[in-house]
């Protein structure tokens, strides 16, 4: 069918992210245009069922051909429905065909450098999602991401889904003692040097967890504190 792109019709469908992760049908009214002869136009108001699928994103176009204006020699245009994402609160897309999903937890300070295990859960829509983090040997950096496997959007035209990536917003306490900042300054400068002598030590031993006497001079203070 020959079209005329002059002619076509453009529609802003807005869409949550819920309605993008799950897929739903949208009846999208509209103002079609049609030239019945040369001084003459007719507006006729239409309406259209379209189908969104599970994994669409902002800027995904959905396309009726031939189904826009007409003109009076019977040339139409396309009849195209643009998706339009709704901001998100909780998560952001991110990727190269936005399927990975992106949120921030909310952490103490203390809760960080501390706790030998964090858990906690993500509401995804309708589901939740238990998160465990293993930190008996690490601590909860500014930069960490958890990455959750299959839990993020789904792929169109597939059976795949994205990653659920989690990032972490690290609370600082507002204020600290000269008391306390020089205890950190102390307790600081020991690790340094524990993780000096444990490369050392174990450089031809990959398996050593090189971290884990500092983490326990760290933990012990800040769990008092």
């Amino acid at each position: 069918m020959q079209t005329n792109a002059v002619l076509d019709i453009f529609i802003s469908v807005p869409c949550t992210l819920r309605e993008l992760f799950e897929g739903c049908v949208k009846n999208q009214s509209f103002i079609r245009k049609t030239q019945i002869s040369k001084d003459k136009v007719l507006n006729m108001i239409d309406s259209k069922l379209i189908v969104i699928e599970k994994g669409m994103k902002h800027g995904d176009r959905i396309v009726f051909k031939g189904e826009g204006e007409m003109n009076e020699q019977l040339l139409s245009g396309d009849l195209i429905f643009c998706i339009e994402q709704i901001v998100d609160n909780n998560f952001k897309r991110i990727g190269e065909y936005q399927e990975h999903l992106w949120t921030l937890k909310s952490i103490s300070l203390k809760d960080a450098l501390t706790l030998n295990e964090i858990k906690f859960n993500i509401k995804l829509f309708e589901k939740i999602i238990d998160i465990y983090i293993d930190n008996r040997n690490n601590v909860i950096e500014p930069n960490y991401i958890h990455i959750i496997k299959g839990e993020g959007m789904p792929i169109v035209g597939t059976d795949k889904r994205g990653d659920l990536l989690i990032a972490f917003d690290i609370k600082f306490p507002s204020q600290l003692s000269s008391t306390t900042i020089s205890k950190i300054n102390n307790i600081l400068s020991e690790e340094k040097e524990e993780e000096k002598l444990s490369l050392n030590e174990n450089s031809n031993n990959t398996s050593s967890i090189i971290w884990s006497k500092p983490l326990q001079f760290t933990r012990q203070f800040f769990k008092k504190h």
